[in-house]
């Protein structure tokens, strides 16, 4: 069971790293504005972090067997207290593939975020040149009820010739 948690921790990370690729190519596309790139990139992700939770839900079936398996484990124990637990022959690949996991997982959650300041900026800057085009003021979240919070510009027009 031990190698089939190391082969699962080495799914998910191929999976995190393909993950990481694609958040540094939204970045790009981000950027330059291409939405046509990024939609296509939001599929890939969505289809990958599909395959991620099922990767996931695998592991942690993997994690009750062991668990059962073996006295000395508890459902509440962290990966490094487990591996005190692992057979002397796994314990450096399973050491490997959490350190590797743990390192990409926090590399596409700072991707992540960064996309998401960038998406915000986007938005605000949209918003902003509707707001002035129209003579409006939108704000870009929706008020109480489900509305949007809005208000008309007043314009005094000289109908005199």
């Amino acid at each position: 069971m031990w190698q089939k948690l190391i082969d699962l921790l080495t799914q998910l990370n191929q999976a995190y790293t393909m993950l990481a690729k694609l958040g540094r190519q939204k970045h790009g596309a981000l950027v330059v504005i291409d939405m046509q790139q990024v939609d296509a990139l939001n599929q890939q992700e969505e289809q990958l972090t599909q395959a991620v939770q099922q990767l996931e839900r695998r592991r942690q079936a993997l994690m009750l067997e062991l668990v059962k398996s073996d006295a000395g484990l508890r459902p509440d124990m962290t990966a490094s207290d487990m591996l005190g637990h692992c057979p002397g022959n796994w314990r450096s690949s399973l050491a490997t593939q959490h350190e590797a996991l743990t390192k990409r997982v926090a590399e596409v959650q700072e991707l992540s975020a960064n996309n998401r300041v960038l998406v915000q900026a986007a938005l605000q800057a949209v918003h902003y040149h509707l707001n002035r085009i129209g003579g409006t003021s939108v704000e870009p979240a929706y008020g109480h009820g489900g509305t949007e919070q809005g208000t008309q510009g007043h314009r005094n027009l000289d109908f005199q010739a």
